[in-house]
């Protein structure tokens, strides 16, 4: 196993899409440089898979071959000695479980990085957008409520707006004012309907909104994430 004095050796699953997997490589090595100072940076490993394969097998519920995609791509990154992988999507957390039991790697989840700042912040009740199997999955919500946390999620015209936006827009890198405007007024309607936070749980609604758009707390799953990979690599 690959390991130096100075950090662990990270191993990403990106290309999920490929926006949001360069927006992680930009804050995983601005948060090493700013702990390091210097010329330092994160080291890391990116497989990138090709999205437009991982989209076709969503859209027809091909659940196997997306698993399947995860698992060979932590296998390469396992071959390149890193030592942990991080899955740069929520939507494919859905398959973290299958690569921990067989890729012989901790894994970095999501949904146990975010529990954990939800629960720092003493809040009972948080609302999640993203695509709509971590909407109305449970892998990000399960842990959330299991330390007491109530998960709500959009109206089933909200979700599929924003499901189609993530896949039509987002992932291509096109973020409209408009597109903005209308997830804030999907986010306003459930702080109105009791959200005492919004949970941005899709790599890229980070990048076409922010805490300064809406009144509650926000948590950007993908910071929380690089944030807790950072102390893995640099603090264990």
């Amino acid at each position: 196993m690959y390991h130096n004095r100075w950090m662990r050796r990270l191993g990403l699953i990106g290309g999920t899409s490929w926006f949001s997997t360069q927006e992680y490589y930009r804050q995983l090595n601005s948060l090493v440089n700013e702990r390091l100072g210097g010329l330092n940076s994160c080291e890391c490993v990116i497989d990138s898979l090709n999205f437009a394969l991982v989209a076709s097998n969503i859209n027809a519920n091909r659940f196997t071959e997306n698993e399947s995609l995860v698992l060979s791509a932590g296998y390469r990154l396992l071959g390149a000695r890193c030592e942990a992988v991080m899955i740069c999507s929520n939507t494919l957390h859905q398959f973290a479980p299958a690569l921990i039991a067989n890729v012989k790697l901790p894994v970095l989840e999501i949904p146990v990085a975010v529990t954990q700042a939800v629960v720092a912040t003493g809040l009972k009740r948080v609302a999640i957008l993203g695509t709509e199997s971590t909407m109305k999955g449970s892998f990000l919500s399960r842990p959330l409520e299991e330390q007491g946390i109530r998960c709500m999620v959009p109206n089933v015209e909200d979700r599929a707006f924003i499901h189609n936006s993530i896949f039509n827009e987002l992932t291509k890198g096109v973020f409209r004012e408009e597109t903005r405007d209308a997830y804030v007024t999907v986010a306003q309607r459930l702080i109105d309907a009791g959200a005492e936070g919004i949970v941005l749980a899709c790599t890229e609604i980070p990048m076409l909104i922010s805490s300064s758009d809406l009144s509650v707390p926000v948590f950007d799953t993908t910071a929380i994430h690089v944030r807790s990979a950072v102390t893995f690599a640099l603090d264990s």
